[in-house]
């Protein structure tokens, strides 16, 4: 591709804008779902004014449990304040900001093709490949999401103006872009990529890239120092199995940017749920691809292999706790819309195939949208396709919990903790589960199922200090106070006396602002216990050192 010469048309922008908004406005009307309960709806952080300093200081403001390792993204918890202060504590501001952020994005691909050489058709035809593509779906849907869109965003505008004169601004976007979300490290590269598409030679394209690079460098070093766990846990197998998880990996986000049809909410698919399949259907369609058209596809492939580097190849060397996702792809769409917009400049022939392209992608979007309506609708859609899916047993455990459907409960929640049993969180659930059910039971069986209640707290509480646990801070005092509390209720009273005698002369948990009435709860009613049935046989009352751990808002 070549530059593009003389007046920019400003239509493809506005198409593209346009086409974005209309496929994804539905999700305005969504709720908060998953990861958004505790980074926007419960965060008391982001309505404080101290968090237009702390968002770059203290990663634990992100969210509301305290859970951050491996998160650092200033600027996405900056947007989220911003939500907070315009729209207050509704869903649906947070959505609209996601659907118009996403157009914008589209409109500055759409730009940016056009500078790179595609006609304005050309440039139209690719971005809205990108702007109406259901990768998009999870992106947008999820408020969470945000630090994807507003990297993305911000890297195409830093690309869009990357030439003689406005370097500092190309700068200062990307550099944006990297404290919106991690994942921008690879903008050094795309500079690159857009240099060669430019049509300049490898030595100037590798100069425009140097001082992205030394941003990227600067970033990650200091991501390193503020977060005491600047990686996650997990990572893949070592050996020749990790290469061959890595592979199937690859093909099936090849498959799904080819054909997104069946999309889920699934962090772990890996080589599950017929990956394996896909891993020669998606290579075999790049292969073919790169084969028919290797003009066009050359820039395309290494701009897609790229874009996969901070989220697959990493994993390699480095520990992240997702194996695959949608949103990991957002960065490598702009590969597909570069081939649609080079085969339609080539022959207008191809309009009309693109056009269908299109409209099926955006049919695939406007289908997958609701599946983010809600937590209900997020994990029943994926049940439906993964029965065994861990998360979506988690939720329909608690769920039937809600309804006081306790056998339901035990039941999903038990076969969650097989699929994951090392996962605190799901043994914290289940054991509420079994404590639920010990309360309904009657006789003899009231001391096994009490018993049983205890001891999966206590596997919650040995299984909290292993790693990113989520919803540690607040869950693991819970859990200690009712593991405590059932102690107490099996009889137990020299056990209870030892451990809470050594717990109060500790320090008091530092329980996060949305839980304090849950603990205060929990709180009460151990001292309630604690006064009736230890306090009487004890030198030293206990609940009144209890009750002075109670906690204000």
């Amino acid at each position: 591709m070549t530059p593009a010469r003389g007046r920019v048309a400003a239509w493809p922008a506005i198409v593209c804008a346009a086409a974005a908004i209309l496929v994804f406005v539905p999700t305005i009307g969504h709720g908060f779902v998953y990861d958004d309960h505790r980074f926007v709806e419960a965060n008391a952080a982001l309505g404080e004014p101290s968090i237009l300093w702390r968002a770059f200081v203290d990663p634990s403001v992100q969210t509301a449990d305290g859970t951050h390792a491996g998160l650092w993204r200033p600027l996405r918890t900056l947007s989220f304040a911003l939500d907070r202060l315009v729209f207050g504590s509704a869903s649906w501001g947070g959505h609209l900001v996601n659907v118009f952020l996403h157009g914008a994005a589209s409109a500055v691909l759409a730009r940016l093709l056009q500078r790179v050489g595609c006609s304005a058709l050309a440039a139209a035809a690719g971005a809205l490949v990108y702007a109406v593509h259901p990768v998009q779906v999870e992106c947008v849907a999820w408020i969470s999401s945000r630090g994807d869109l507003l990297a993305a965003a911000l890297v195409w505008a830093a690309l869009l103006v990357q030439r003689p004169g406005r370097s500092l601004v190309a700068w200062g976007l990307g550099a944006a872009a990297l404290l919106a979300k991690e994942q921008a490290v690879v903008w050094p590269a795309f500079v690159f990529l857009v240099a060669a598409l430019q049509g300049e030679r490898p030595g100037a394209a590798l100069r425009r890239a140097a001082v992205p690079a030394i941003l990227v460098g600067v970033f990650v070093g200091l991501r390193h120092v503020l977060l005491a766990q600047p990686f996650q846990e997990g990572g893949l197998p070592g050996g020749a199995i990790g290469v061959v998880t890595a592979a199937s990996m690859l093909a099936h986000q090849a498959w799904y940017a080819l054909l997104p049809v069946g999309g889920v909410f699934d962090w772990q698919l890996g080589a599950a749920a017929g990956a394996g399949g896909r891993a020669v259907l998606g290579c075999a369609a790049l292969g073919a691809i790169a084969l028919l058209v290797p003009r066009c596809t050359r820039i395309a492939t290494a701009w897609f292999l790229v874009a996969l580097v901070p989220t697959l190849f990493v994993q390699l060397a480095l520990p992240l706790n997702i194996r695959v996702a949608d949103r990991f792809l957002l960065f490598a769409l702009p590969a597909l819309a570069i081939v649609v917009a080079r085969v339609t400049s080539t022959s207008r022939r191809a309009l009309p195939a693109a056009a269908l392209v299109v409209a099926c992608l955006a049919a695939f979007s406007l289908n997958g949208s609701p599946a983010w309506a809600s937590d209900a609708t997020l994990w029943q859609r994926t049940a439906e396709r993964l029965p065994r899916h861990w998360r979506s047993r988690v939720w329909r455990g608690m769920s039937a919990l809600g309804a006081g459907d306790v056998e339901r409960a035990v039941e999903n929640l038990e076969l969650a903790a097989r699929l994951m049993p090392d996962d605190a969180k799901t043994r914290f659930r289940l054991a509420e589960a079994l404590e639920a059910r010990a309360a309904r039971t009657e006789g003899d069986a009231v001391v096994a199922a009490t018993r049983r209640a205890r001891d999966e707290y206590a596997a919650a509480i040995d299984r909290f200090p292993r790693g990113r646990q989520e919803n540690r801070a607040l869950l693991e005092p819970l859990a200690r106070l009712r593991a405590i509390d059932l102690t107490l209720a099996l009889g137990d009273i020299d056990a209870v006396a030892a451990v809470l005698t050594a717990w109060l002369d500790g320090e008091r948990p530092d329980v996060p602002a949305g839980g304090v009435d849950l603990w205060n709860r929990d709180l009460e009613r151990l001292a309630g216990h604690v006064a009736e049935h230890l306090d009487p046989q004890l030198e030293r009352p206990l609940a009144p050192y209890l009750r002075e751990w109670r906690l204000r808002r």
